[in-house]
């Protein structure tokens, strides 16, 4: 996927190819590990919430993202 900037975030539910979905999954749960250790809680964790974005530094083209912390909570 050729990278136009600026872009958009895309849909999680968007996906092209099930690696793609694995992946975005996977950096959405690493992100959420690293605010819980950073001391906050998303609060709100939905597919809508999770998006994919450009990412060419490695052997997919998507990366994923954890937006809207519009609820976040202390995790300690």
């Amino acid at each position: 996927m050729p990278i136009e900037k600026p872009y958009v975030p895309l849909p999680l539910q968007d996906y092209e190819h099930p690696l793609e979905l694995a992946l975005a999954i996977r950096d959405a749960l690493i992100a959420h590990k690293k605010y819980y250790e950073a001391g906050v809680v998303h609060g709100n964790i939905c597919p809508q919430v999770i998006m994919r974005v450009p990412d060419e530094s490695k052997h997919c083209d998507v990366r994923g993202i954890l937006l809207d912390l519009d609820d976040p909570r202390r995790s300690q």
